[in-house]
């Protein structure tokens, strides 16, 4: 009798009543807890094979072993001499919202258990939104889906609707149909200016110096953006402080920022007394001086002042610049003064009287003075135009 004879194989021998008595030698794939039996379900199935032995005379098979296999391989696939067992299936990986846990898988629900009931995905919004914004700059990068262009003098600027309303209140009203916006800012705008505030926009990060500030602030002026506007209208003020006013008009020149220079200037119109009292003035060159008491909109109470502020950076380095009176005399609007400061002029300083160019200039004014108070009209006389806001007599 063969000793390795397939238990499913051997023919009955016995009667069938005797075999309804014996344990079944045949093992459940389904009913095997692990892949690897363990020994006492392997003592077990060692019995109920002897015990089929003993009713049909045949003799247990010592070679017969138990392997285990992957699940969903069939039985007839197994060599010849081995029984299949079925391995259990992998664990799902656990994932955020799902349920895993069988036992809450099959539990059942009750009405107020499932309205409380939810799937949730847990995230970090700091870093969803800065996953929004750095798939919103990438496209910025690579100019695509940009519906709004910004014209800056020839030079053309393509940016994003969504950044202009979150940044921004230039668009009151967000478009209902999506095409390109113009924004022409005009030829007076420099384009690394134009950069500079697209920069802030997308990456959140501003740079200005004295040299660009006056022009990225113009610019957030005009696009409604309020952080650049009131972070560049501080520094512009803290810039135009009267004791900085000097120093930022000669940086100007230096540098060729007329827009910042164009305000300091008017600034130190207002602050002409602050201004030509400080030590700094004193300094001046004669070109600067020139174009100071040339100008039309000095804030000045009266034009003795004037004479009065001349004749102080005179006399600072007297020798080396009087010989700049007879040009500096003629910015002096003396027929605006009245007769009593036309003789303070004379009595400041007597040698001034000296110079003809002086003389002329004081006899003249007093002689228009002279007419306007009888009545009368000098056609031949030119008034110089006074200066902003008019003295009032």
């Amino acid at each position: 009798m063969a000793s390795s004879t397939d238990l499913k194989k051997v023919p009955s021998t016995s009667p069938s009543a005797n075999l309804k008595k014996v344990p079944s030698a045949n093992v459940d794939l389904k009913k095997v807890p692990s892949a690897a039996p363990s020994a006492k379900s392997a003592k077990s199935v060692k019995s109920a094979k002897s015990a089929a032995s003993n009713v049909s005379g045949v003799s247990p098979s010592p070679s017969k072993t138990v392997l285990p296999v992957p699940s969903g391989t069939p039985v007839a696939a197994v060599s010849s001499g081995t029984v299949a067992v079925k391995m259990p299936a992998a664990p799902v990986p656990s994932n955020p919202g799902l349920i895993t846990d069988e036992s809450v898988k099959k539990k059942a629900l009750t009405l107020d258990a499932i309205s409380k009931l939810s799937a949730t995905l847990p995230a970090d919004k700091r870093t969803h939104l800065a996953a929004t914004g750095k798939q919103l700059l990438n496209a910025w990068r690579n100019n695509k889906f940009c519906d709004v262009v910004i014209k800056a003098e020839h030079s053309l600027f393509y940016a994003h609707l969504e950044v202009f309303v979150a940044f921004t209140d230039y668009f009151e009203d967000v478009p209902a149909q999506r095409k390109v916006q113009q924004i022409n800012l005009g030829l007076d705008v420099k384009p690394d200016d134009c950069a500079a505030v697209l920069k802030y926009l997308y990456f959140g990060e501003l740079q200005a110096s004295a040299e660009n500030v006056y022009g990225i602030w113009t610019i957030s002026k005009a696009l409604h953006i309020h952080d650049i506007d009131v972070a560049c209208a501080t520094f512009i003020e803290r810039l135009l402080t009267p004791p900085n006013l000097v120093y930022v008009l000669e940086y100007c020149e230096q540098k060729k920022v007329q827009d910042l220079h164009a305000a300091a200037y008017d600034r130190f119109m207002v602050t002409f007394y602050e201004q030509t009292e400080n030590s700094l003035f004193l300094e001046w060159d004669v070109d600067k001086v020139i174009r100071l008491l040339g100008c039309d909109d000095l804030k000045v109470k009266t034009e003795l002042d004037v004479y009065v502020a001349m004749k102080r950076w005179i006399d600072h380095k007297r020798p080396e610049r009087i010989a700049y009176l007879e040009v500096l005399i003629e910015l002096v609007r003396f027929a605006h003064m009245t007769r009593d400061e036309l003789v303070q002029c004379t009595l400041l300083d007597p040698s001034y009287l000296e110079v003809l160019k002086v003389k002329e200039l004081l006899a003249t004014a007093n002689w228009y003075i002279t007419m306007q108070q009888s009545g009368r009209h000098w056609s031949e006389f030119q008034l110089p135009k006074p200066r902003h806001p008019p003295r009032k007599d």
